[in-house]
């Protein structure tokens, strides 16, 4: 009765598997986001956190196409891995050194918020390719970024149409 709004966070099905053990498949996910759909519920989808995986350009495209063949969110957020200073120490902990995989790269402080993440560069290629692979498939889609810095988003401004995550309640339209 419009007062619900479902999202999913989707990622490639490298990363699922590598990273997020005990949960649903891509397939899963994106057969779920479709039920609901199909039920008269506005979808949004949540890509992050984006991880830089050797194939990720394949990976992510992959991802795009299965999820917007399928089903037409109301908006798609956008986010990259990003994490403080204790987290490589935390998920040793939980996962051993198979988990610190994620975490290979270069990282570097984000301004203010003691974040780590990847090169700015890097964040805007990966979210350039993203927005380009998702606007082939759903030009109108409203694209947007969750937690970056101001520089990313002064670099994509052009090619985003919202100003806020997934999190954030917005009027259906």
């Amino acid at each position: 009765r419009g007062h619900t709004v479902v999202s999913w966070t989707l990622n490639s099905s490298e990363i699922i598997g590598r990273y997020e053990t005990g949960t649903a498949s891509l397939e899963e996910r994106i057969d779920s986001a479709r039920r609901c759909e199909v039920r008269g519920y506005p979808v949004r989808y949540r890509f992050d956190p984006l991880i830089l995986h050797r194939n990720w350009r394949t990976g992510y495209a992959d991802m795009v196409d299965e999820a917007l063949s399928k089903t037409t969110p109301q908006n798609i957020t956008l986010g990259s891995l990003r994490f403080l200073p204790g987290h490589p120490k935390l998920t040793r902990q939980l996962h051993g050194q198979r988990g610190l995989g994620v975490f290979a790269g270069r990282f570097v402080a984000g301004p203010g918020d003691r974040k780590r993440r990847y090169p700015a560069e890097k964040r805007i290629e990966l979210y350039r390719f993203l927005i380009g692979r998702i606007r082939e498939r759903c030009p109108d889609v409203p694209i947007s970024l969750c937690r970056e810095t101001p520089e990313v988003w002064r670099a994509l401004s052009g090619e985003l149409t919202l100003r806020g995550c997934n999190c954030v309640a917005m009027p259906l339209p």
